[in-house]
């Protein structure tokens, strides 16, 4: 990946979202197979919430700010 994006930023960004996404998907399959087969939310069904929600507010994050700098750079002016 570091000799395709040639800039360590995304480098981490990518390793980033990869993990983030994996770990999302994995906390929805436990918590719907634990509630199919139990009946009950699983273990750390809060806490496992929380990142999940802490996770998608650091992307949004960093996707604003990644638009505001992107529109900032390429704006016209008159």
């Amino acid at each position: 990946m570091n000799s395709e994006m040639q800039d360590k930023k995304w480098l981490w960004g990518g390793i980033a979202l990869q993990l983030g996404t994996g770990y999302t998907v994995a906390y929805l399959v436990y918590q719907m197979g634990t509630l199919i087969t139990t009946g009950s939310l699983g273990t750390g069904f809060i806490p496992g919430l929380m990142a999940v929600a802490a996770m998608v507010a650091m992307v949004m994050a960093l996707i604003n700010r990644a638009n505001k700098k992107l529109k900032s750079e390429h704006q016209l002016t008159a």
